[in-house]
């Protein structure tokens, strides 16, 4: 109650641009990952089910279940 609400104005031009041109660097090639993966119940002991010192515990857990590396480069 101390702020009041605010309010979100939005660019008229949809496309952004990039100016920074002295801002760029080359380099000599870079890589474009992604990563896959689905979550899994975690099995969880009595000892366990209580919450630890930080007030929080493991439900699921990320299980990687494929990736892709795709290198670009100009040579």
């Amino acid at each position: 109650m101390i702020h009041p609400a605010q309010h979100v104005k939005y660019p008229n031009d949809p496309l952004l641009k990039f100016k920074a041109v002295q801002k760029q660097y080359k380099v000599p090639f870079f890589l474009v990952c992604d990563l896959e993966s689905f979550t899994v119940p975690v099995d969880v002991d009595e000892e366990q089910e209580e919450e630890d010192e930080c007030g929080t515990r493991v439900i699921d857990e990320h299980s990687v279940s494929g990736f892709c590396c795709y290198r670009v480069t100009p040579y």
